[in-house]
């Protein structure tokens, strides 16, 4: 529709089925019939229609590849109308019938050691109680994560998306190494792996570097600003916020020897040790680029403030 949605930061992730959009190829197989589709897939290119033949093995799949952990994903369609099918598992799992309409959805499903079927990947299983006898699906996909990223096309072996990474060079934007602050807008799905799931990063990619950061924790329940400077921490502040689950706004602020935040406008924790500030050379956003640390959710605003805003500013703002 032309709406700017915004920017998509995605973590590494490897597809490991080696023909994801070549349903046709071993080691697809199945009793259904297959055919190549003259109607486009999400993507603009080749779709299958799968068609049932009723007969005892009435799927079409990829066997024995799949393992606990991961999650298994694919788009489905009808060719017309609505109804349902079975999409990414066995018959006999409630969870893999779906409701598919003329419109392209993408389906994922959690790879369990409960699943029947579970280390196959069923494009669709028409036995059961599904109501389809024919559907369109494009783009397989099976990767490690508890939930799908971007489709990944792979074509004879596997393919790994390197992590993305969103920076921008502070002389963008007038950064001032002496003092600064910022408040941000954010939202937080789901617990993170990492201690450090990042907001933002002011400064270098890697740990050891010089860097402010603004990052919530695996509880879920806290923000973290954590001031690096000179390969020592000059300030460690931590806020509770409510629940991440909804939207909360957070400050932060620095100059020398004097560190601060807040969360939802709380009462502002402030460190007033330190010996020096992070020579900062960029803004990353929503991880660290060299450390698996990244923040499942959405970053609705940055405010960066060239001057380090009283504890007063900083509660008005969030």
């Amino acid at each position: 529709s032309g709406n700017p949605l915004g920017l998509l930061i995605e973590e590494a992730r490897t597809n490991v089925l080696t023909r994801s959009n070549e349903l046709l190829t071993a080691p697809w197989n199945g009793d259904a019939e297959i055919v190549a589709s003259s109607i486009p897939s999400i993507a603009g290119g080749q779709c299958f229609k799968i068609s049932s033949n009723g007969g005892a093995a009435d799927y079409w799949i990829q066997s024995g590849v799949a393992s606990n952990g991961q999650r298994k994903s694919i788009w489905a369609r009808t060719v017309s109308g609505t109804g349902t099918a079975h999409i990414l598992g066995h018959n006999s799992v409630s969870a893999t019938l779906v409701t598919l309409t003329e419109e392209w959805q993408r389906f994922s499903l959690n790879v369990g050691a409960g699943e029947a079927g579970g280390t196959h990947i069923y494009a669709v299983d028409f036995r059961g109680s599904g109501t389809l006898s024919e559907i369109l699906v494009f783009g397989a996909q099976l990767e490690t994560g508890a939930f799908p990223t971007s489709y990944i096309p792979t074509s004879g072996s596997t393919v790994t998306r390197a992590a993305d990474i969103a920076s921008l060079p502070v002389e963008r934007f007038a950064y001032n190494q002496a003092q600064g602050s910022v408040v941000v807008s954010v939202s937080e799905y789901s617990a993170v792996s990492s201690p450090n799931a990042a907001i933002l990063t002011l400064g270098e990619d890697v740990l050891s570097g010089n860097w402010q950061l603004l990052y919530v924790t695996s509880t879920k329940n806290t923000v973290v600003f954590n001031s690096r400077g000179y390969s020592a921490t000059q300030a460690n502040l931590t806020n509770t916020a409510n629940n991440l689950n909804v939207p909360f706004k957070s400050g932060a602020s620095w100059a020398r020897n004097n560190y601060n935040l807040t969360v939802n406008g709380n009462t502002v924790v402030v460190d007033t040790v330190g010996t020096g500030l992070a020579a900062v050379t960029k803004l990353v956003l929503g991880n660290f680029a060299s450390n698996p640390a990244f923040l499942n959710g959405h970053i609705k605003s940055i405010q960066y403030y060239p001057k380090r805003l009283s504890n007063t500013e900083l509660q008005l703002l969030t």
